[in-house]
């Protein structure tokens, strides 16, 4: 919990180098969207390493914005430290988050994938 909101976060996803670009991590994002979202989680977080561009597009891809630490401050005001402490996020990581709205709507992922 953040405030009275109740948050979720996706801590790592590793996939080994030889069964990437097979779409494994996509759909573990996907399980995860599911549990947290039958979870209630208002706004589901990840940090990701600042140079892993494919980590970038993965989260950008099922439907993560990235937010800066200007925006984190405006959102959660002095409550950011605490959200830091519980995210376990290191200064040179990129947060991204996706909001409860979006946790509705169908993974941009998903809708890509033919039926």
């Amino acid at each position: 919990m953040i405030g009275r909101r109740k948050i979720g976060n996706i801590l790592w996803i590793a996939i080994h180098p030889d069964l990437r670009r097979r779409g494994i991590a996509s759909a573990l994002v996907a399980e995860c969207l599911r549990i947290l979202s039958e979870q209630e989680a208002s706004l589901i977080f990840v940090s990701v390493e600042g140079d892993n561009l494919p980590a970038f597009a993965l989260f950008e891809k099922n439907g993560f914005k990235r937010m800066s630490s200007k925006e984190l401050r405006r959102e959660f005001g002095l409550r950011v430290m605490s959200l830091y402490n519980k995210l376990l996020i290191a200064p040179h990581e990129v947060v991204f988050v996706r909001s409860r709205n979006d946790l509705d709507a169908p993974s941009p992922s998903k809708s890509n994938q033919p039926s």
